[in-house]
């Protein structure tokens, strides 16, 4: 393939943007709660004096539960609908397909690496201890360079602590490379993979990699359905099923959610959120003000998802330096970080994430044609 062939389609799907962008907002929103630790501790802390908990009780409870599976789901369904056909016609050599992830992932994850670890090194030499994550060492350090520090089973969470959940997609990367390069797009082996790595979990809970694996390809078939039928004569009858099976799921989650929903969590969010992804790609063209909005939050997600606990740790470096508590219980404190997570994830996009990837794609040789779907993780 010709480096200045484009490999993306010409469609973006902004309601896969405003997902992939609510999903990066529910993980900064659970993670508000480090804003009430004292170090690695979070003492007396009640989750429902939480701002807005009323209305955000859904991420504050259970965001540990489905933030991370939601985001893989993504990834997959996304990675599937940029690169699967054309990985599977051997258009897209390995060595262009590993680049443009770098490319596109590491110049922002670089950046909040070296800005955690400045303030982790001046939180301790003031309080004595890392601020929430505390395997800052040497060896940790270095896996994070390498985007490798969940790979094992039982990694202690380090320096900017919720990219574990993207450390364990780069294996699956390559295994998501090499299937569509040697099998081509099959819903059978990609629902073979869904069930092989969620009993493997099951029975080795540690081994995150493998629940990331299962999420990632149950919405590869999100992908590979919109591409076989999306269109065609099965396409209307697909969407009306998607449409229940998601009705059915909000009313069941919102009456009876903590007892039927949640035990079981991980296999519905394999049915659940490829679906999702299914149903809003589905969707006919947005009005251009509105699909524009959707275009613009997508882009700001990866930044969100970076660099909401940079942000944390320096407004609470701030607050020691100034002698004051946070008003972590107010909703003006709320609000005012997540207008600074977004205004962050502007200034990323714009100084380091979109100048870093021209650099690197003309660096590699490898060009990007404009953005169709979540490309990001």
């Amino acid at each position: 393939m010709d480096p200045q062939t484009p490999i993306m389609p010409s469609r973006r799907y902004e309601a896969i943007d405003l997902i992939r962008f609510l999903g990066c907002l529910a993980i900064a929103i659970w993670h508000y709660q480090h804003f009430s630790f004292v170090g690695h501790a979070l003492p007396d802390f009640d989750v429902t004096q939480q701002p807005f908990y009323r209305w955000a009780s859904l991420f504050y409870e259970h965001g540990g539960r489905f933030r991370v599976q939601t985001f893989w789901s993504i990834s997959g369904f996304a990675l599937f609908l940029v690169y699967g056909r054309v990985i599977a016609a051997h258009s897209l050599r390995p060595r262009r397909f590993f680049l443009d992830r770098v490319a596109r992932l590491y110049p922002l994850y670089l950046l909040s690496f070296a800005i955690v670890g400045v303030l982790q090194g001046i939180h301790v030499w003031l309080n004595g201890v890392d601020f929430v994550y505390q395997d800052n060492d040497l060896l940790h350090a270095l896996l994070s360079l390498a985007m490798a520090s969940a790979w094992w089973p039982g990694s202690g969470m380090s320096y900017n602590g919720p990219v574990w959940s993207l450390s364990v997609l780069i294996p699956v990367y390559a295994v998501f490379f090499a299937m569509v390069w040697r099998r081509g797009l099959s819903i059978r082996l990609n629902l073979g993979m869904v069930v092989g790595a969620s009993l493997f979990y099951a029975a080795f809970p540690d081994a995150r990699i493998l629940e990331c694996a299962a999420h990632f390809f149950a919405g590869g078939i999100g992908a590979i359905v919109l591409f076989r039928h999306g269109d065609g004569r099965y396409g209307p009858a697909l969407r009306r099923l998607a449409v229940g099976v998601l009705g059915v799921f909000g009313v069941v989650a919102w009456f009876w959610g903590d007892v039927v929903v949640v035990p079981v969590i991980h296999t519905v969010l394999l049915v659940v959120i490829p679906t999702l992804c299914f149903a809003a790609a589905s969707l006919r063209r947005l009005p251009d003000w509105l699909g524009a909005a959707f275009q613009r939050l997508g882009d700001l997600s990866y930044g969100v998802f970076l660099l909401h606990f940079p942000l944390q740790l320096a407004v609470v470096l701030l607050a020691d330096r100034a002698g004051v508590s946070l008003p972590v219980l107010s909703p003006w404190f709320f609000l005012l970080y997540l207008a600074l997570i977004l205004v962050l994830a502007q200034i990323g996009l714009v100084l380091c994430e979109r100048p870093a990837q021209r650099f690197l794609r003309r660096l590699f040789g490898t060009v990007r044609a404009a953005p169709a779907v979540a490309g990001r993780p």
